[in-house]
């Protein structure tokens, strides 16, 4: 009885310190969390394969079911089963079906869901301009005709079209699957061909130097920065330096709805084009003068408007008969302004030049001589 004894108060003395060493030292038993089930499907059209994707988390086996509701009985019939992962299945008929998904790891959980199988093919998409891609959208199709609106046409799911210029397209989408098919026509907006590269081109003539960017496109921005804290924004223009600087640096940003540029380049500016040369010029009968005076139909026309103050006025060109050739409003600094009209368009004669604003009444004569 005393060994006994003793056996029992050795066991339950070394049973507690074990415990006690198990509660301070152990690690806490792992909680044992139930499935969480959850699945998709990818295509619900008729006569194609319908994959579901199992999505569910802590399941260690599966089980699915596809049932089809028997009008007859008033029950569910099981078309499938399978206690695979994933499952593909080949619906027989259009119409909503059951599928049926339960996950087991100890704890059973399970989730339903209703996927309804469709014979119906519906053609849409969507363009992205500044890639050139098109998305299809297309639902229950295998084949599909796309006619670009400029001749040319793809059979790729997800065509990628180069258009030659800007402007809008209709384009149209024939999706088919078998002897089903469907049409969607959609009207596009083009505002870009390419990417610009903000490149230009410059020459010098008498005091004005004239640029040309080399990007067109008629949705291209262009800002010209000509290094003397002037700016411009035409495609083809032209600038006059009134200071004594050799070098100027010019910048041109270059952007269009999908991307910008900028390009940068040193132009320099003999000291004889300076506009300074043009300081002795007689106004005495106008504030107006016009030059050269007969001038040629393929050049441009100096104008100087020597202003009391800072003003608008609008110009207009006239010819003898009276009528508007061109016209057009422009700003002024008091003191010299120069600004230029083109005269490749104007037949030989005779034309006017009137200015007509603030505190301005100004005209001018000048003859169109000859052409070159």
């Amino acid at each position: 009885m005393k060994f006994k004894l003793t056996f029992i108060l050795f066991f339950l003395f070394t049973g507690n310190f074990a415990f006690s060493q198990n509660q301070r030292n152990g690690y806490p038993e792992t909680e044992h969390l139930a499935p969480q089930v959850d699945f998709s499907w990818v295509n619900d059209c008729l006569g194609d394969s319908t994959h579901f994707i199992n999505g569910s988390i802590r399941g260690n086996f599966y089980q699915w079911y596809i049932l089809v509701y028997n009008t007859g009985l008033g029950v569910y019939d099981t078309l499938y089963s399978s206690k695979d992962t994933n499952i593909v299945f080949k619906f027989p008929s259009a119409g909503s079906y059951l599928v049926y998904l339960k996950a087991d790891n100890g704890h059973v959980v399970s989730v339903t869901e209703t996927i309804t199988i469709d014979t119906v093919t519906n053609a849409d998409f969507n363009f992205m301009p500044c890639s050139n891609q098109f998305i299809n959208h297309s639902t229950c199709a295998s084949s599909f005709q796309w006619n670009f609106g400029d001749g040319g046409t793809s059979t790729l799911e997800l065509p990628v079209h180069q258009y030659a210029d800007t402007g809008h397209y209709v384009v149209r989408l024939i999706a088919s699957n078998g002897i089903h098919s469907d049409t969607m026509i959609k009207t596009i907006t083009l505002y870009a061909t390419h990417f610009p590269s903000a490149s230009f081109t410059h020459h010098i003539s008498h005091d004005t130097t004239f640029f040309h960017a080399i990007d067109y496109d008629p949705g291209i921005f262009y800002h010209w920065a000509w290094g003397d804290l002037t700016f411009g924004l035409k495609r083809d223009t032209f600038h006059i330096y009134t200071d004594t600087l050799p070098y100027h640096v010019v910048t041109l940003l270059a952007k269009d709805p999908c991307l910008y540029a900028y390009h940068s380049d040193t132009v320099f500016i003999p000291k004889a084009s300076a506009a300074n040369t043009h300081a002795n010029l007689n106004f005495s009968n106008s504030s107006l003068l016009v030059f050269p005076n007969p001038a040629s139909s393929n050049t441009d026309l100096d104008l100087f408007f020597n202003a009391s103050g800072k003003s608008n006025a609008h110009l207009s060109l006239w010819n003898a008969l009276g009528q508007v050739i061109f016209e057009t409003d422009y700003y002024f600094n008091a003191g010299l302004n120069e600004f230029k009209i083109g005269t490749d368009n104007l037949a030989e004669g005779v034309y006017f030049i009137f200015l007509d604003g603030d505190n301005i009444k100004s005209k001018v004569k000048f003859l169109v001589a000859h052409k070159q």
